[in-house]
């Protein structure tokens, strides 16, 4: 994805996520490696996604909106799409039947 330098305004979700992300961890705890930054960032990412709740998602927490999502949508069973061949074979794509 490409942006223009200095513009935060060009992708502002991705620019929101580092914010907050510098504000609720990286200037809260110390690392001392690269390592230890990765496990923390990690640690982050599973509070970010499982626990914490997000005021653009009514209070809940994406997992419990992603899970909700997931009951609401019929998934088609793998028995009901075929595969249809383009540029004489070169590649194939999946169709519902």
């Amino acid at each position: 994805m490409k942006s223009i330098l200095g513009t935060p305004t060009s992708h502002p979700f991705i620019e929101r996520v580092i914010r907050t992300t510098r504000n609720e961890c990286l200037d809260q705890v110390l690392f001392f490696n690269k390592y230890d930054l990765q496990k923390k960032l990690e640690l982050y990412q599973d509070y970010y996604n499982e626990t914490r709740s997000h005021s653009s998602l009514a209070m809940k927490t994406p997992k419990q909106v992603a899970a909700a999502d997931a009951l609401d949508k019929k998934v088609a069973p793998l028995d009901d799409y075929r595969w249809r061949s383009h540029c004489n074979g070169l590649y194939t794509l999946p169709i519902a039947a």
